[in-house]
Formats: C-alpha cells, sequence, structure tokens
C-alpha cells in the first residue's frame, strides 16, 4: 500500500500573527490619514498635516513591507541542527511520492 504524506500548509502560526500584526498596522494607518476635508465654503488645513501626509502613509507603508515579509518568512527550528544527512531526509519528505519510479529500480 502507498502512504500518502500529510499535507502540511505554507505557512505556520508565526506567518498568520505577523500577518495580521501587519494588516492592523495598514489599517491604523488608514485611519490616520482621516479627517476633515477641504470644500467650497471653507478651507481646512488640516489636510497638509504632519500625521496625514508624512506618519500615517508611513505606517501603511511599514504595513504592506510586513505582509511580504511575513509571506516569505520561514521560521527555523533551533534546537535541531542540520546536518547533511537531515537535510537529505527533510528534502526528500517535501518531494512529491513517485510510485512508478519506486517500483522501477536499476538492477
Amino acid at each position: 500500500m502507498i502512504e500518502c504524506p500529510q499535507p502540511s500548509f505554507g505557512l505556520n502560526r508565526t506567518n498568520y500573527v505577523v500577518i495580521a500584526i501587519a494588516y492592523i498596522l495598514v489599517i491604523v494607518g488608514f485611519i490616520l490619514m482621516c479627517g476633515p476635508s477641504s470644500d467650497k465654503e471653507a478651507f481646512e488645513p488640516d489636510i497638509f498635516s504632519f500625521r496625514r501626509i508624512v506618519v500615517a502613509p508611513a505606517i501603511c507603508l511599514a504595513g504592506f513591507i510586513l505582509i511580504g515579509f511575513g509571506i516569505i518568512f520561514h521560521p527555523r527550528n533551533r534546537n535541531k541542527k542540520m546536518t547533511n544527512d537531515s537535510v537529505k531526509e527533510e528534502t526528500e519528505k517535501m518531494l512529491p511520492v513517485n510510485p512508478i519510479a519506486r517500483n522501477n529500480k536499476s538492477v
């Protein structure tokens, strides 16, 4: 009988926590950009405030960069030393199982 390897997700809990924090940063940045707007009757000088044109976009940008980092980040298991044999074993675990190639070993 052929055993199928258990499916694993591409991201783990650490990745999702980093991405959630990044989304919160983006939302905070957009909230900081909110405020009164100018109209035909009155000019609102707050539209050019430091908070709305510098701080809020910087926080949003940091959030977007952190989202990318959260997707790319791959946490390592620091307790396990990686040797050539263990790297080979881990690589073989990740490779798809090909039952035809396994049964047709060269003699």
